[in-house]
């Protein structure tokens, strides 16, 4: 007969693998949602852009001012460097890459080349690029979900499953 400790380590060790599972699909689904939050900066970007023709380091202080954009933690480190004196767009690179948030090195490089138009090239150009990098990441949303999904559900099924085998193998 199996002892108390016995069943209660095998339960735990197939808790902790179907966590390790759940977990890893969570960090699939983290991106996505950095990616929503990304198109919609970049849309609030253009917005502001077209009604104010404020500066960029005014849109971005303006932005960091809604309580729907403060997860994105770039925007606050780029007014803290613009007020810094960092011009805007090192301050806009320098925080898209520092951010230690689910973005990959695609997201971030497209996020980055909006710098090179904003503020620097006129309205008509900067909302075009602005543009193009929303479909930019339209198109990496639309493969990170996919891949959240068919993933996301392949890493909860094989946490759980390699708990079992564990507490099989170890029965």
């Amino acid at each position: 007969m199996m002892s108390v400790l016995k069943i209660t380590g095998l339960a735990l060790v197939a808790l902790c693998t179907t966590g390790m599972g759940m977990e890893m699909a969570f960090s699939l689904s983290q991106r996505v949602r950095a990616l929503e939050l990304a198109q919609t900066v970049l849309e609030s970007i253009a917005g502001e852009l077209s009604y104010t023709l404020a500066p960029p380091e005014e849109i971005i202080k303006s932005l960091t001012a809604r309580t729907t954009l403060c997860k994105a933690g770039y925007l606050t480190a780029c007014r803290s460097f613009c007020r810094k004196g960092v011009p805007f767009p090192q301050a806009w690179n320098r925080a898209v890459r520092e951010w230690k948030g689910a973005l990959s090195a695609r997201d971030r490089e497209i996020l980055t080349a909006v710098s090179e138009t904003l503020g620097t090239c006129s309205e008509k150009e900067a909302l075009t690029a602005l543009e193009g990098a929303k479909r930019l990441l339209q198109e990496e949303l639309k493969n990170a979900r996919e891949y959240a999904q068919v993933h996301g559900k392949l890493y909860r099924t094989l946490g759980m499953l390699s708990g079992v085998f564990l507490v099989i193998l170890w029965i």
